[in-house]
């Protein structure tokens, strides 16, 4: 213990080292897995974080998880499958996609503490604790609270997809999807018979035009507002022609024919 008084210290140095700190290690699939039924150490939420980890009292490698040793790999398969985690020689990564959706995520909805509150919701509706309306309500309450707010002009870069130009519809991006250009507006849900339905968007699409079909900088040509020439495009009587089309301001492609110059008749 040092008596009360005044005191004078000599000898007294320091130093800075410079470092860098190591990452993390990156997850292979089966790190992933188990981090996954560990989940609760990202729940910030006390009361949420101590029901986890009772749920799974006992449980062999269980540490307060969400899903189960059967879901999990599904899940992370799933999301390779959307193109969220990629796999590169043995290590599960984020994709430039994924990162690009959780920034766009508002803390609340990106954070473990509300799909940690999901997962319970399920747990008492499995119990017949709560109505089976009670996950999707809310799901939807959550989202609606920020609908107004967090993703207002925002886009997720990232996703593969190739802009070609403005739609003359609606005005939002066309891309590329396979062989031709549709308005990013276009929303398609999957039917009990395993066909797709289109259920929303302004319905543009371009296809091509008599057999031809478009490259990418013919149809910006045609967003754009300028001509584009064909060279062998099909009648329905199987004739082949060349011509000149347009992209009209209701989304249609027409066809502009140089009418041939008169030929001069020879002198008898």
């Amino acid at each position: 213990m040092v008596p009360a008084g005044s005191h004078t210290l000599a000898g007294i140095s320091c130093s800075i080292t410079e470092g860098e700190t190591t990452p993390p290690a990156p997850y292979t699939e089966g790190t992933l897995i188990t981090d996954m039924a560990s989940i609760a150490k990202y729940v910030k939420d006390p009361e949420i974080r101590e029901i986890l980890k009772r749920k799974d009292d006992g449980k062999k490698g269980e540490h307060g998880g969400i899903g189960t040793t059967a879901t999990r790999s599904s899940i992370i398969e799933g999301l390779k499958t959307r193109g969220y985690l990629e796999e590169r020689k043995g290590k599960v990564r984020a994709t430039d996609k994924a990162k690009a959706f959780y920034a766009l995520l508002p803390p609340e909805i990106r954070g473990a503490d509300v799909t940690a509150r999901w997962w319970l919701i399920q747990q008492d509706i499995a119990d017949g604790k709560a109505d089976v309306n009670a996950l999707q309500d809310s799901v939807i309450e959550v989202f609606n609270h920020h609908r107004e707010t967090a993703y207002v002009g925002a886009s997720i870069a990232g996703t593969g997809k190739t802009v070609v130009g403005k739609c003359p519809r609606c005005g939002k991006d066309v891309i590329k999807t396979g062989s031709i250009y549709a308005c990013s507006s276009i929303k398609n849900e999957k039917q009990e018979d395993g066909t797709w339905k289109e259920v929303a968007g302004c319905g543009f699409k371009l296809f091509g035009f008599c057999t031809k079909k478009f490259t990418e900088k013919q149809a910006a040509s045609l967003l754009d507002g300028k001509a584009v020439s064909l060279r062998g495009c099909k009648s329905k009587a199987g004739k082949t022609f060349d011509c000149t089309v347009v992209l009209q301001k209701d989304g249609s492609v027409e066809p502009i024919f140089t009418p041939r110059k008169p030929t001069k008749k020879g002198r008898r």
